[in-house]
């Protein structure tokens, strides 16, 4: 008959085989994998199917390369940022997060992380901008607020054609940087306090803000006052009727039962006035308040027109 020292020892043997087999198990199902992206290999639609990616070396020897595959449900954040498959590139530094780990330099990744040499984030209120001579947004001034490591100061922020640009959510244009809004800017920091180059603004709304695509437009007497109101299909929603919104645009000021609307601010087009908003535009829309829930109503305040295209279909 076994001692119940024995049985103790025999317990103890089994219960750390399980935790081991228990956490080979959990190491066989994940693992990050780290490197610069050497190769892209895109689908016959033109999206990302894979791409090689080389690990660090030891000295002047390269390190392993593997082969990472994607799908539909990678995810690619881009510092606490989202980015996109198209984030990707060769010579990008990622960190790619595996479904399971490498079988023979062969692995799928659930999420690719895209990493910037010498990227930041910094946020605060914008408090100057500067054009070109063609009316082009080139820089602007952001105010930080003091924190318990560093007082207020002042930073010019340089833009560029690759500069990307949101507001809350939705897609947007450098025309969304303008004095006294807030904003959340990812740079590229070239020595200390030398340059900051901008390679993402997003610019948080104080009002609700709704994008999507425009569906139908029309124009209508209110009140002796011309106004253009169309429908719009928002981002992410199925494409029918029952789902349209109708956003109302005031060329001049509009006296409301309660409280007098600015006219509405229209960006993006080559007129910036209401015309410029047309079937299949792609906008980016400021709200005076909430959208009605019950009339599917709302009143712009800015219309920001981010691309031309073609209007939705509908099923009904």
């Amino acid at each position: 008959m076994r001692s119940a020292a024995g049985w103790l020892s025999t317990t103890v043997f089994v219960v750390v085989v399980m935790l081991a087999s228990s956490t080979l198990a959990v190491a066989q199902r994940a693992q990050r994998v780290e490197g610069a992206v050497t190769a892209v290999a895109l689908d016959e639609g033109g999206a990302l199917a894979s791409f090689s990616l080389q690990a660090p070396g030891m000295g002047r020897r390269p390190g392993p390369t593997s082969n990472i595959t994607v799908t539909p449900d990678t995810t690619y954040p881009f510092a606490s940022w989202p980015g996109t498959e198209a984030d990707v590139v060769v010579g990008a530094r990622v960190s790619a997060r595996l479904t399971a780990r490498l079988r023979r330099g062969e692995g799928t990744a659930s999420a690719v992380s895209i990493r910037l040499p010498w990227h930041r984030e910094i946020s605060g209120t914008i408090s100057s901008t500067a054009a070109d001579s063609a009316g082009n947004l080139r820089s602007f001034g952001l105010d930080i607020a003091a924190t318990r490591r560093s007082a207020a100061r002042t930073v010019n922020v340089s833009v560029g054609s690759q500069t990307a640009y949101r507001i809350g959510d939705g897609p947007a244009t450098s025309r969304a940087v303008v004095v006294g809004a807030k904003a959340e800017v990812l740079v590229q920091a070239f020595g200390r306090g030398r340059s900051l180059n901008a390679v993402a603004v997003l610019i948080t709304p104080t009002d609700p803000i709704v994008s999507g695509v425009v569906y139908e437009v029309g124009v209508y007497e209110e009140d002796g006052v011309t106004v253009t109101a169309f429908l719009l299909l928002p981002d992410g929603a199925e494409p029918d009727m029952a789902n349209m919104l109708t956003l109302w645009v005031y060329p001049n000021p509009y006296f409301g039962d309660e409280q007098p609307f600015p006219a509405t601010v229209v960006t993006g087009g080559p007129t910036g006035t209401a015309a410029d908003i047309v079937p299949g535009a792609s906008v980016t829309v400021v709200l005076q308040a909430p959208i009605d829930p019950d009339s599917g109503m709302g009143d712009a305040e800015s219309v920001d027109i981010t691309a031309y295209g073609d209007p939705p279909v509908t099923g009904g």
